[in-house]
């Protein structure tokens, strides 16, 4: 299954780059929703192989996902992966510069099945999918929109 958004933002790309590897601002975020974020491979700048460990409750169920920073290049494109459930999501967020102050920003997440188990929660997630792509579509604007205004996220 995959899912997928895509916004103009009326912004550098540097600074799309800065509020997308804004860890700290995220984890924040994640925290104001809800969940619980630990990093695992300690403090510093994110780059490849930072890892946090998120829980969170779904269908009246506490869940736990591992994250890790698979990819970075500096300035257009960050790769992660996620485990949680038998189910491994793969992210990658994207960005194409469009003019000076222009930036296309495209953030996608294909998850797949690695056990039964998993098999069987991606069909749960498969009937809620639009509602779903829905919410991840209106979060990434909401996000695109924060960075034009510079209140960051």
């Amino acid at each position: 299954m995959r899912i997928s958004a895509r916004e103009d933002i009326s912004a550098p790309i540097e600074s799309v780059f800065a509020a997308v590897t804004d860890i700290a601002a995220i984890e924040r975020q994640a925290l104001r929703r809800g969940l619980d974020v630990t990093r695992l491979d300690g403090t510093g700048p994110p780059d490849v192989g930072a890892r946090w460990e998120v829980e969170f409750t779904y269908q009246d169920r506490r869940r736990r996902a591992l994250t890790e920073i698979t990819g970075w290049d500096s300035g257009q494109q960050v790769l992660f992966v996620t485990e949680t459930d038998g189910l491994r999501g793969l992210g990658e967020v994207d960005l194409t510069r469009l003019a000076k102050a222009r930036t296309r920003l495209h953030f996608a997440i294909t998850i797949r099945p690695e056990t039964f188990r998993g098999r069987v929660f991606l069909q749960s997630l498969k009937l809620v999918k639009s509602g779903l792509s829905q919410r991840f579509r209106d979060r990434v604007e909401a996000f695109a929109r924060q960075i034009e205004a510079g209140t960051g996220y």
